[in-house]
């Protein structure tokens, strides 16, 4: 299992992608998959090595403050958002 990172489109790998080897994954423990659903689909993966910042690879930032309940917000990723 590999996590890539600085990758817009997955058609195109840019000077700056970095493709990073996991070292291990730790699984939510209710995790279920399969026939029937999918539920607590996460996990927490540990990387091989460190990933390089730069000005196209940086963590997200986060409210410094709290944020009320009808804020909107933007949301992205991969996968379902129904059934």
């Amino acid at each position: 299992m590999t996590v890539t990172v600085g990758i817009h489109d997955l058609k195109v790998k840019e000077s700056f992608t970095q493709v990073i080897p996991v070292a291990k994954a730790f699984l939510h423990p209710d995790y279920h998959g399969g026939f029937g659903g999918i539920t607590n689909d996460i996990a927490v993966l540990k990387l091989e090595q460190k990933i390089k910042m730069t000005d196209k690879v940086f963590p997200i930032k986060l409210p410094t403050h709290p944020v009320k309940a009808d804020t909107p917000v933007v949301v992205t990723g991969w996968g379902r958002t129904s059934k």
